[in-house]
């Protein structure tokens, strides 16, 4: 970069002059009406005329390089600032404290299409903010627009004898270009994401109550909707099993469906038998926007599994933020298969085998069901753990349950398996087995200390799934 030159003026050139003039005549005086040497009194005289121009020069200097870089109304005191921003092909404008316009660069002018700012106040009157229109990403600075462009406002405060703006714009349209491009990109990316969705008709024995004909037609009319709606969304359908399908559609068919809050099942509760018995599915979706293909269609079974144990008439969708559910305006409730009971007990027993004792406990403020619930799997237990290794957990203080216990008490299997809940984390060890009953809001069962202490815990309920 080249150094700034400071050009001398005619009162510089007479001070210095004068002061040659003035330091020669001292030492021809000095020589002559003293005894002193004139080698030496022309030596002193040279360096005392250095010294003087030195000090003379270095204020010269400091005054020219920090005088005032902004100009008034009137004229152009700036210097090389003030300069270097009128040479610049970037817009660039002082202001007051207020905003009020002092001095515009050649390029503000004229990406603002004006010839000057005599007519002018604030810098608002000029350029405005930009609150949308922009990529998000570009939104988040300091944009504004001036004339038909959007430039980044970088703004610097110069404090003199007063507080002065500095105002420079970069234009933003390559980078809102390029923002853009990239939003795009992601969308398409996110779009273009897999989703997987289980469906299956719940009410499959009740229809087949019904004449075989009229069953028939109707679980057709439901498979020629449910591929229509896949269709629609750019995706593929297919029957796994008699009425149970498998669906693949891209993620942005899965937003419309999210949208219209999955009318699909409206379209099918219209389909009825014989104009009596609605026909309802039960879906699960799932789109995992980092899981693989295996993940989603695992998290999809298990999305349909819940929707089916909330009753069904349902879409339960799992994504990676949580669980949302859709539909369920019908009552109709999922009667399991023969072959799914007989999957959950080997389950059951299964646990039982490895487990070294058992807690089963229900809901607090027990009633009939949950303390049936309680003893009809310690009764199933009794065959998997030796003497004492079974218990209820139960307040034994319920009023609701003081004929049930006082029964119960009175026959010998069960006179030693209800404990407390205060006396029931004693018992917990490495190898407890706890099966809740009757309830799956962990808060609402009879000890809700005992789900933090047990690693295996198996749940039997009908009620309506909690997420």
């Amino acid at each position: 970069m080249k150094e700034k030159r400071i050009l001398a003026t005619g009162k510089d050139v007479l001070v210095l002059v004068l002061t040659a003039v003035a330091a020669i005549l001292g030492a021809v005086t000095v020589c002559r009406y003293t005894v002193l040497d004139p080698l030496f009194t022309g030596m002193l005289t040279v360096f005392v005329y250095m010294t003087f121009l030195a000090v003379y020069l270095s204020v010269r200097l400091a005054r020219a390089g920090y005088g005032p870089l902004v100009p008034d109304k009137a004229a152009d005191r700036g210097g090389n600032l003030t300069a270097y921003l009128d040479a610049s092909p970037y817009p660039a404008v002082y202001c007051d404290e207020n905003d009020v316009l002092l001095w515009s660069n050649g390029a503000f002018l004229k990406c603002a299409g004006l010839e000057n700012l005599d007519s002018l106040t604030h810098l608002s009157d000029v350029c405005f903010k930009v609150e949308e229109g922009l990529a998000p990403e570009i939104l988040a600075y300091d944009v504004r627009m001036l004339g038909d462009a959007p430039y980044f406002v970088e703004k610097t405060d110069i404090h003199r004898k007063a507080t002065y703006l500095l105002y420079q714009f970069r234009p933003a349209t390559a980078w809102n270009t390029t923002a853009r491009l990239l939003s795009a990109t992601q969308s398409a990316y996110e779009n273009s994401q897999t989703a997987v969705a289980y469906i299956t008709i719940d009410n499959v024995e009740d229809l087949l109550q019904n004449i075989q004909e009229q069953f028939r037609e109707a679980t057709a009319n439901v498979a020629d909707i449910l591929h229509h709606w896949v269709s629609d969304m750019g995706g593929v359908i297919r029957s796994y099993e008699r009425d149970k399908y498998i669906a693949f559609f891209r993620y942005d068919g899965l937003k419309r469906c999210i949208e219209n809050r999955f009318d699909v099942l409206d379209k099918i509760r219209a389909v009825r038998i014989g104009d009596q018995l609605p026909v309802t599915v039960s879906i699960g979706v799932s789109c995992l926007e980092h899981g693989s293909l295996a993940e989603r269609e695992a998290m999809a079974q298990e999305a349909m599994d819940m929707a089916l144990q909330r009753g069904g008439d349902q879409v339960v969708y799992r994504s990676e933020t949580g669980i949302d559910y859709y539909g369920g305006k019908t009552k109709a409730i999922y009667k399991r298969a023969n072959v799914r009971a007989r999957t959950v007990g080997a389950q059951l027993v299964r646990l039982m085998e490895n487990a070294d004792n058992l807690l089963i406990m229900g809901h607090v403020n027990g009633d009939y069901d949950s303390f049936g619930a309680t003893v009809g799997i310690a009764r199933f237990a009794f065959r998997f753990f030796e003497e004492g290794n079974v218990h209820i957990v139960i307040n034994r203080a319920d009023k609701n349950l003081r004929s049930c216990l006082e029964k119960a008490s009175e026959m010998e299997d069960y006179r030693d398996v209800f404990v407390s809940p205060s006396d029931a984390p004693a018992l917990v060890t490495a190898g407890t087995l706890l099966v809740v009953v009757d309830v799956n809001s962990f808060s609402h069962t009879e000890c809700p200390r005992l789900l933090d202490m047990v690693e295996t815990v198996a749940i039997i309920d009908h009620h309506t799934q909690a997420a």
